[in-house]
């Protein structure tokens, strides 16, 4: 996907049922916030209601950033331990 959404000329737009479906890994998740902020990409979360675009508000951006650290909190760990 990643591959795909910077090969284009034009703002994409990403919607996805819930946060920790779009992010397979963290890295991809610092790529993804760095998409949004160059206005490359803009992420819509189904469940969460959430918009995230370069245009985001503070809380926004927050709630997303938090949800990106759960998840690295708590899948890391597991996934290393397979």
């Amino acid at each position: 996907m990643l591959s795909f959404v910077k090969q284009q000329k034009t703002k994409v737009i990403i919607v996805a049922d819930c946060i920790d479906r779009i992010q397979r890994s963290f890295r991809e998740s610092i790529e993804l916030s760095d998409l949004v902020h160059q206005n490359k990409i803009e992420i819509h979360f189904v469940r969460e209601n959430l918009i995230i675009s370069s245009e985001s508000n503070l809380t926004n951006l927050s709630y997303f950033a938090t949800c990106i650290m759960v998840f690295v909190v708590t899948y890391v760990p597991l996934f290393s331990s397979i």
